[in-house]
């Protein structure tokens, strides 16, 4: 089901008759289409029974209230089906109620793919959610800062403090994805990404969906340098050397786990 327009009905029409098969949603929605659609109760378990994948394209308006909105979702992610295991959702702004309505709704323990275009989140947010979702293996998001939870603690000290309360913080997490549309401080990203890359095993790739090229290879750069982050690679992150690649058109690192003593360019994307 593909609706390119805010959701046009003042009843559950689209929903009616279909849904032993429906297994794709795309709508457009604000935070009052959301609150509508969590009403009617269109993804109540009962109705929706094969439905695995959803996505939102955001209308959201920033001056809004959006603790409503917030709660209006929860109680539509809520009533989703476990057989869920993709959720998108696109927009210039996505607010961070939308996000933090996913941390208690255990329908989301399949998840594998979450994408939250738009939406920023804090270390310490991104930490509740990948603990939310076991199952995730692709997470995107914008980058926002270390989080109040880490406020004043070095580098080292956040990762002494995920290592002990968190070990693995994520074993299925493999693709992590920033989307800020503007540039952000090297440090603050690469902080995020070693820590990432330190709590979750099989990490493997970070693309920046718009970020110029040139940003990525700074991101790089850090990860590998040998000073910047010299105390925390030496007592908590595993030997890791990033190196270029790309994914779909799009500027990645590739992270390299066993290359402690490899040296040079890569040879081309594996």
């Amino acid at each position: 089901l593909i609706c390119k327009i805010n959701y046009p009905c003042s009843d559950d029409l689209f929903f009616r008759g279909n849904g032993s098969s429906l297994r794709f949603i795309r709508f457009v929605a604000n935070g009052s289409d959301i609150e509508h659609l969590a009403h009617l109760g269109v993804f109540n378990k009962a109705r929706l029974k094969v439905l695995e994948a959803l996505s939102i394209t955001s209308s959201f308006d920033e001056t809004q209230d959006m603790v409503h909105t917030g709660n209006a979702f929860k109680k539509l992610t809520q009533d989703l089906l476990p057989n869920l295991n993709e959720l998108i959702m696109e927009g210039e702004y996505i607010p961070s109620t939308i996000a933090l309505a996913l941390f208690d709704s255990a329908t989301f323990a399949r998840m594998k793919t979450l994408s939250l275009i738009g939406c920023s989140l804090a270390l310490d947010e991104a930490v509740r959610l990948l603990q939310a979702l076991p199952a995730l293996y692709q997470f995107t998001h914008m980058v926002a800062s270390i989080g109040v939870d880490y406020d004043g603690m070095t580098i080292v000290e956040i990762g002494q403090r995920l290592r002990a309360s968190h070990n693995p913080l994520s074993s299925f997490l493999r693709h992590w994805s920033i989307t800020n549309p503007t540039v952000l401080p090297e440090r603050l990203v690469t902080t995020y990404a070693l820590l990432l890359i330190d709590r979750c095993p099989n990490l493997r790739y970070i693309t920046a969906d718009r970020y110029v090229p040139e940003t990525i290879q700074k991101v790089m750069a850090g990860i590998n340098s040998k000073w910047l982050f010299a105390d925390f690679k030496e007592t908590i992150s595993p030997a890791v050397v990033a190196r270029p690649h790309n994914i779909g058109g799009q500027p990645a690192v590739r992270i390299d786990r066993t290359a402690r003593h490899r040296a040079g360019p890569e040879a081309g994307p594996t």
